[in-house]
């Protein structure tokens, strides 16, 4: 697929409310079974911004069959106490460990604007649970993205490349500071590596965000349709494109794999440094320093240096 290259005048595409989004995929899902208790919250409406205590999880049996995902009082039972149809998901999440009271979990989103919390003990079982449920809701079109674990797997509006008149619907699946996406007119896109992004930035009003993601030969627009799972898109996006540690490979990368932050102190010296008698042996305010250090820890492109 053929990326803009980035334009900085370009004006933001934005969602066309009248209109509806192309939907190329296959409607026909797979037919997957699983069946076994989970622990549950009841459903929320925003984000899970605290800690989830295990008191809060109620134990449950739950069923997956025939595209609906339905949860039970007990083994017993007959009559579900809910359910969620597989075509109404449109994310699938999966917190680190011990993100909630349980040491493993994974969040479930429908396009009703509801978010599910799920939680076991055994990493296997959980695993299973994420498994079958992406299987579930993932269209043949996307089924290269089950291929490997994820934090982060659903459909978002986006536009990019020659496209920008109309946004269409594809696939995305986060893993650590990768981004794969599957895009309706083509096989599975070479991946974004979002610690080498040139730009990441949101535009738009708040009824109508965009979340923009520039290479160096490409610009991605991913819109802000359904609000919860965009924000928890948007937040698990913006930290893979952090800093992940301490050592300089850890840091966001320019070209060449060069650290972000070595270009900008390199830059800085090169323009503003070498006419100034001892830059390289008399030390700065440490104070200043920790701060400059934690900003470019932090997010390294939006820092500008300045005397």
């Amino acid at each position: 697929m053929e990326f803009l290259r980035n334009n900085r005048t370009t004006e933001v595409p934005r969602l066309d409310s009248m209109k509806p989004l192309e939907k190329h995929y296959s409607v026909v899902l797979p037919t997957v079974s699983h069946s076994g208790f989970l622990y549950k919250t009841a459903s929320a409406g925003k984000l899970l911004q605290d800690r989830r205590a295990r008191e809060e999880f109620s134990r449950r049996w739950c069923v997956l069959g025939d595209g609906v995902l339905s949860y039970f009082e007990n083994e017993r039972a007959v009559t579900p106490n809910g359910e969620i149809r597989a075509s109404e998901i449109v994310c699938l999440a999966v917190p680190p460990p011990d993100t909630h009271g349980f040491e493993h979990t994974f969040e479930v989103y429908t396009e009703g604007e509801r978010l599910y919390l799920f939680g076991l003990e055994s990493a296997e079982q959980a695993h299973e649970w994420v498994k079958c449920i992406a299987k579930a809701f993932v269209p043949p079109l996307a089924e290269d993205l089950l291929a490997r674990d994820f934090e982060r797997l659903g459909r978002l509006p986006y536009k990019a490349g020659l496209s920008l008149q109309r946004a269409q619907e594809g696939w995305f699946s986060l893993s650590g500071s990768e981004l794969r996406a599957v895009f309706p007119e083509g096989p599975c896109e070479e991946p974004l590596q979002l610690r080498k992004l040139q730009e990441l930035s949101i535009q738009g009003d708040s009824e109508n965000q965009v979340l923009v993601l520039v290479e160096r030969r490409r610009t991605l627009y991913i819109q802000g349709e359904r609000r919860l799972d965009f924000m928890g898109w948007l937040g698990a996006i913006q930290k893979a494109a952090a800093s992940m540690g301490d050592t300089l490979s850890e840091q966001q990368l320019g070209d060449s794999d060069i650290p972000v932050i070595v270009y900008r102190c390199v830059d800085y010296i090169t323009q503003c440094g070498l006419t100034s008698e001892g830059i390289y042996r008399k030390c700065g305010q440490t104070s200043k320093t920790q701060r400059l250090l934690e900003s470019l820890r932090q997010d390294a492109r939006s820092v500008h240096l300045k005397e």
